[in-house]
């Protein structure tokens, strides 16, 4: 299965439609083995390896605190037009996951084309701005804690392990 034939799955559902049109909370169920298709630990892997991954794109934090460890993740460099930059070391962001740092890799889809794929098909259905971000940690502590700041909508695909979330409502309406 493609992010497409994914994002058709779940657009021909009709509890997600109606949650979506009612701006409500979908709590729908897919097959894991659907997700591991449209992204992956080894497709995961490959967009943190073989890109340049700026802390601007990919933010860290563990226990609520974010400079330490994004510090300890990037290294300040040069790119090969000389413009000051930074880069993730992959090993010293293996040692942070392992302590229980959280990670936020975001705009997904412009780093995979199946998750590309799926963002591109919702947006033009729905009528909605979409993107993708990937959330990974082995722990179980919150990285990055309560917020409500969002101004987009949210939908969790997690294809592999179990993590607690919470979603609220918005105690102002945006619309």
């Amino acid at each position: 299965m493609n992010g497409n034939d994914f994002a058709k799955q779940l657009l021909l559902d009709k509890a997600f439609r109606k949650s979506h049109e009612q701006k409500a909370f979908w709590r729908g169920r897919v097959k894991a083995d659907n997700l591991d298709a449209i992204f992956s630990w080894s497709q995961l892997n490959a967009c943190l390896s073989f890109n340049r991954i700026t802390n601007d794109r990919f933010r860290l934090s563990a226990n609520r605190e974010h400079e330490v460890v994004n510090k300890r993740a990037f290294r300040a460099g040069k790119d090969g037009f000389g413009r000051t930059t930074d880069y993730l070391i992959i090993n010293e962001l293996h040692k942070l996951m392992r302590e229980g740092a959280t990670g936020v890799l975001e705009a997904v889809n412009e780093l995979s084309a199946s998750v590309s794929d799926l963002t591109e098909r919702l947006g033009r259905e729905l009528q909605a701005q979409s993107s993708a971000n990937a959330y990974i940690s082995f722990g179980d502590t919150s990285g990055f804690g309560v917020h409500n700041n969002d101004d987009h909508d949210v939908v969790v695909l997690q294809p592999d392990g179990c993590k607690k979330w919470q979603f609220f409502r918005s105690p102002v309406d945006r619309c």
